[in-house]
């Protein structure tokens, strides 16, 4: 991996943009970081699909998403098993999926996370209410689970948390009030000593919260579900979701920052 310092000091460095944090918007993707499970992408419309047959491409504003499947090459399917499922959008410019606060979550019901003790996410959304508790992504229904809110209750907040194998759950929060726009990254850590939670938005400082009780080894398989609860009826987010990745492992600092860079790119946003 190409790091900012390395492009300040190499050789030749005027044949690549001036500014590095531009070179690495130009030439990374999260999916050369071997960790990737889930990469989702607005911007490709060859992974949206009007129904959860993937039967219909989506081709323009909003029209139903019934399907969004993941760009690693385990092509994971997010799906709606009911009515009312989210919608693409485009304002702004920026393409996105849009819960609107009443639209049913993407399901997929099996993502093995069983080699797994930690894990990464990172999204960016734009959260468009504080009204009430509202997930971005949750990870099973029975510990252990983990999930990423906005927000994590009638709060201006975004927030993370995962329970270790016991009823007992820690939870992180980062105050930003809604509407905003942000890049949301979270750890979450499993194992039988200290379960943790940890959350940044756009680049900043972590907020981290441990629990000194778990029971647990792994993740293991169970409903990954966005824009909503497991359930898929609850929890409802009301927002916008632009990108999303999931990594089965705490990241680099540095592919941290590039997967960062890479996911403000996708709405707008410039973290350096």
């Amino acid at each position: 991996m190409v790091s900012i310092e390395d492009l300040k000091t190499r050789e030749g460095v005027l044949r690549y943009p001036t500014d590095a944090a531009e070179f690495i918007r130009n030439s990374f993707s999260p999916l050369k970081i071997s960790s990737c499970r889930i990469l989702l992408d607005a911007r490709d419309l060859d992974t949206l699909f009007q129904d959860n047959g993937g039967a219909s491409l989506v081709t323009a504003k909003g029209q139903d998403v019934g399907r969004w499947v993941d760009k690693t090459s385990n092509a994971t399917q997010f799906n709606l098993a009911s009515i009312a499922p989210p919608v693409y959008d485009i304002t702004g410019g920026f393409r996105s999926v849009y819960w609107a606060g009443n639209r049913r979550a993407l399901i997929q019901s099996a993502l093995n996370l069983s080699a797994a003790t930690t894990v990464t996410t990172v999204t960016a959304v734009r959260k468009m209410s504080d009204a009430a508790l509202a997930r971005i992504a949750s990870f099973g229904s029975a510990q252990p689970l983990f999930a990423v809110s906005a927000p994590p209750a009638a709060s201006a907040t975004f927030g993370s948390n995962v329970s270790g194998g016991t009823a007992r759950s820690v939870t992180t929060a980062a105050s930003f009030a809604a509407p905003v726009k942000a890049v949301v990254t979270t750890v979450s850590k499993v194992n039988a000593l200290t379960p943790s939670s940890r959350i940044r938005i756009n680049s900043g400082a972590w907020v981290d919260e441990a629990l000194g009780a778990g029971a647990t080894a792994n993740f293991g398989t169970a409903i990954y579900a966005l824009g909503g609860n497991t359930a898929g009826t609850g929890e409802l987010l009301n927002g916008y979701i632009y990108a999303h990745a999931l990594f089965t492992a705490e990241l680099s600092a540095q592919d941290l920052i590039d997967v960062e860079i890479w996911m403000a790119e996708t709405c707008g946003l410039r973290l350096f």
